[in-house]
């Protein structure tokens, strides 16, 4: 599990788990369509970066957060969430330095702006491209 910010959990064993899914049909349904789901994300994820270079990996994980979680502003978005850019490099399956790097880069092309934890999408159809521009 990967969180942005402070999380509030309980633990519950296996024994009270697999009796509440047997129990309530209801939770046994949604439990095995968050596991489908998460998997078919997964697989999605995996295709989505074979043979994509580190630019394009990040690209495409910057489009995901601020189409799933950004925040619309003119030509761009906001992601109101902080994210680190080791979380950044988790998330693109790419190293730190080069996070650095590429981020860099696309600060200067104008694409994004970033400050301490946090990234707007200043061209959202320029992020879209390079997420999704042809390999070559």
């Amino acid at each position: 599990v990967t969180t942005c910010g402070d999380v509030v959990a309980r633990a519950v064993s296996r024994e009270e788990f697999l009796a509440c899914t047997r129990d309530d049909p209801g939770i046994a349904h949604a439990v095995n369509a968050a596991v489908v789901a998460k998997l078919r994300a997964a697989n999605t994820h995996r295709v989505d970066f074979t043979g994509c270079d580190a630019a394009t990996r990040l690209a495409r994980v910057l489009h995901q957060i601020v189409m799933t979680h950004g925040e619309r502003s003119g030509a761009g978005a906001v992601i109101r969430w902080p994210i680190t850019q080791p979380e950044l490099a988790t998330l693109s399956g790419t190293a730190e330095p080069t996070v650095q790097k590429v981020l860099r880069r696309f600060r200067q092309a104008g694409v994004i702006s970033t400050g301490y934890r946090t990234v707007r999408v200043e061209d959202l159809d320029r992020l879209s491209d390079l997420a999704f521009r042809e390999q070559p």
